[in-house]
C-alpha cells in the first residue's frame, strides 16, 4: 500500500474514539486501503490477507462502532486543518444538471 493513503487516513481516523485502539487501528487501515484501490471490492484490497479481511468485515458489523464516532474523528481533524484559516470551513457543492430529453424528440 501506497504511504500516502495511509498517512492521509491517519489523519482523518487516527483520533477516533471507537471504544479500543485496535478498532482505531483496523479503521485506519480501511480507510487506507479504501483511498489505495478506489473502485474495487473490499476482497481486491485485501487480496492474500485473508485475517485482515475479516478483521475489517468484523469492524464494520460491530455495534460499538458507529458512524457518529467515526464522523467525529474525520470532522475534528478537518477543524483542525481549518485553525489558520479563521476557521470558516468551506463547503463546496456543484449543483449543476445536465437533461439529454431535447436529443430524445428529435428521434
Amino acid at each position: 500500500m501506497v504511504n500516502g493513503e495511509t498517512t492521509c487516513a491517519e489523519q482523518l481516523f487516527g483520533a477516533c474514539d471507537l471504544g479500543d485502539s485496535r478498532r482505531t487501528r483496523r479503521l485506519v487501515d480501511v480507510g487506507a486501503r479504501l483511498a489505495w484501490q478506489v473502485g474495487a471490492s473490499m476482497a481486491r484490497r485485501y487480496e492474500g490477507e485473508a485475517a485482515a479481511l475479516l478483521g475489517s468485515y468484523r469492524l464494520m458489523r460491530n455495534d460499538a462502532v458507529s458512524p457518529e464516532a467515526i464522523r467525529e474523528g474525520g470532522l475534528g481533524h478537518m477543524a483542525q486543518q481549518d485553525q489558520p484559516h479563521g476557521g470558516v470551513p468551506l463547503a463546496i457543492e456543484d449543483t449543476t444538471s445536465v437533461s439529454y430529453a431535447h436529443a430524445l424528440a428529435r428521434i
